[in-house]
């Protein structure tokens, strides 16, 4: 009796362990043709300048920016208001830079116009603290 039920145990087992390999990359391609739509988050990293050091407490960085490929487009999302937020987006394929000027609002999208291929981003608030980010268009 014991070795039956162990049988069926194992029978279970191996069906599911089908169907779990079956649906899996589905579940996967279905996860990524949303983060096309939804875009790319670009990630923030604080600039620490000549002579700065790290601490042991992880930065807060106010800023999250999303790259929407389809559009051309980068989102940004501030966590709180700031008073004078310049952002600068240079194509480091062409050396071409453009710089953008935001007001308080806490949403924003920034047209991304120097063409294709690598890009850094720059934020700088109140003209002191930076951050700074990647991203591939």
């Amino acid at each position: 009796m014991n070795a039956m039920l162990f049988k069926k145990h194992f029978l279970l087992l191996a069906i599911a362990a089908t169907l779990f390999v079956s649906i899996t990359p589905s579940i996967a391609s279905q996860a990524h043709d949303g983060d096309d739509e939804n875009g790319e988050e670009i990630i923030v990293l604080p600039d620490i300048q000549e002579g700065g050091c790290y601490t042991r407490m992880p930065a807060l960085i106010p800023i999250i920016a999303t790259l929407v490929k389809a559009s051309s487009l980068i989102y940004i999302e501030l966590l709180y208001p700031v008073d004078d937020l310049s952002v600068t987006l240079t194509n480091l394929v062409t050396a071409d830079s453009t710089t953008f000027t935001l007001g308080a609002t806490q949403n924003n999208y920034i047209p991304i116009t120097l063409g294709c291929g690598l890009y850094r981003i720059e934020f700088t608030i109140n003209n002191e603290t930076n951050y700074y980010g990647f991203f591939h268009l």
